[in-house]
């Protein structure tokens, strides 16, 4: 049985060592080839010395908060009892309590500690009772994390032989072996939630979207103040940063061209197809690549070379609308940024639009892009190969700087940090209105 070493690794922290995990999921419960459970993941650990004041920002993984921590009352060990509640939960049923499908649900939930159970699987009558003890939304009442070992629940003697349908036990539905990558193969919009599950560890994966609506998805959550910056030093841009770096408007007849940092050309066209254009290199044949209806979910790639023969009238007058723009910027464009390293994939623009004085771009491959168009700064979010979400500032006389975001809440002690939340800030703000239009609803990790 886990929960009680769970418990006791909790208890140690708080009477021996003197600390607040302060982001306690099943996702940070590690298990040794013998079943021992370690903790892991310290990076929100604060002393208990240090409270109340530095522990009221809102820090954590949404489903396992609790309601005290959502009205910036502070952590304590009151709210990782409740989050011992959402564990177990969890581990039983195989979604967390207070799970919805976007994160302003799960937090009126939390509030009203609105959560059931389910009649199938159906848990013990124990095991609902140590649940609801350890849900209470009165931090004075809740059940001390002492006392959860002496709960009937745990001190069966039988409790290793109860089959739960969904606990850790079942084969098959083991929640700390799940693998991360399987579930975000399903792109952004099923497995990069802002209300993350927290089944695994956050920043791991690689996830590219495979549709527009993907793409949709994390801007919301960008514009929904989901992402803060790291207080961390930032890192020198990777040279290998495939972003815009310059553009050309003829929405009015054409469509929207630009050039990204690898060379690669992309239009986007008034008829919601996109074509992207690589020049030869070397041996290689001049390549294109094509996205015939951006709204299509999943997107249908289409690719050729120079050597091929294009019978299509449409089709031809696109590819030479796209070698008119790429004519013009070469020449009349200067570049913000360049680079020689090549991907073997191409990349292809798949929206772009104008809102109070600032640019938005979103890449097939990921890539969001945000233009200040008056000041001239830049945000390029991003996500490097293990998968971390990435924030490159480009300003002039100052050059790139990049920054990991984070999913929750942090508290930013450096002046470079607090400057570049202020920017990210200010860029939800102008786009404000963009939100109703992004009508995708995000998307709850699955079990």
């Amino acid at each position: 049985m886990y929960l009680p070493q769970i418990v006791d690794a909790v208890t140690y922290l708080h009477e021996q060592i003197g600390i607040l995990h302060r982001d306690l999921k099943p996702g940070n419960v590690l298990l040794c080839n013998n079943d021992q459970v370690k903790l892991a993941d310290f990076g929100l650990a604060l002393k208990l010395s240090d409270l109340p004041h530095s522990s009221l920002n809102v820090c954590g993984t949404p489903n396992y908060l609790s309601p005290q921590v959502l009205r910036r009352e502070g952590h304590s060990k009151e709210s990782e009892a409740w989050s011992i509640g959402c564990i177990l939960y969890c581990m039983l049923i195989g979604k967390p309590p207070f799970e919805a499908d976007t994160l302003e649900k799960t937090y009126v939930k939390i509030a009203s500690c609105d959560y059931s159970f389910p009649l199938k699987p159906k848990i013990c009558t124990s095991a609902e009772d140590l649940i609801s003890k350890l849900l209470i939304p009165d931090a004075m009442v809740r059940m001390k994390i002492s006392d959860v070992k002496y709960h009937p629940y745990l001190s069966n003697k039988n409790i290793a032989e109860i089959q739960e349908p969904y606990s850790v036990k079942t084969k098959g539905n083991n929640i700390f072996h799940l693998s991360r990558t399987t579930n975000f193969d399903q792109g952004f919009g099923g497995g990069c939630s802002i209300a993350d599950s927290g089944i695994g560890s956050d920043g791991c994966l690689n996830a590219r979207p495979r549709s527009l609506s993907d793409c949709k998805a994390l801007y919301k959550q960008l514009l929904l103040g989901c992402y803060t910056v790291s207080d961390e030093a930032p890192r020198l841009s990777d040279f290998q940063l495939n972003m815009v770096s310059k553009w050309v408007d003829y929405t009015n007849k054409y469509g929207f061209g630009c050039v990204l940092s690898d060379g690669t050309h992309c239009t986007l066209f008034v008829d919601n197809s996109s074509v992207s254009r690589r020049h030869a290199i070397e041996k290689e044949a001049e390549r294109y690549l094509m996205i015939s209806d951006i709204d299509q979910d999943p997107w249908t790639f289409v690719e050729w070379t120079t050597l091929d023969t294009i019978s299509d009238q449409r089709l031809a007058k696109k590819i030479h609308v796209v070698e008119l723009f790429s004519d013009y910027m070469d020449k009349e464009l200067q570049p913000v940024f360049e680079h020689s390293c090549i991907r073997q994939q191409l990349d292809a623009l798949v929206y772009q639009k104008r809102h109070n004085g600032v640019l938005v771009m979103f890449l097939a491959l990921g890539t969001i892009q945000i233009n200040f168009l008056e000041s001239h700064e830049k945000l390029v979010i991003s996500r490097d190969e293990h998968g971390r979400l990435l924030l490159t500032v480009i300003k002039r006389c100052v050059g790139f700087r990049t920054y990991q975001l984070l999913p929750y809440a942090s508290t930013l002690t450096r002046p470079d940090c607090q400057k570049v939340q202020q920017l990210l800030n200010k860029a939800c703000q102008l786009l404000e209105g963009e939100k109703a239009l992004l009508q995708r609803t995000y998307c709850a990790t699955q079990c």
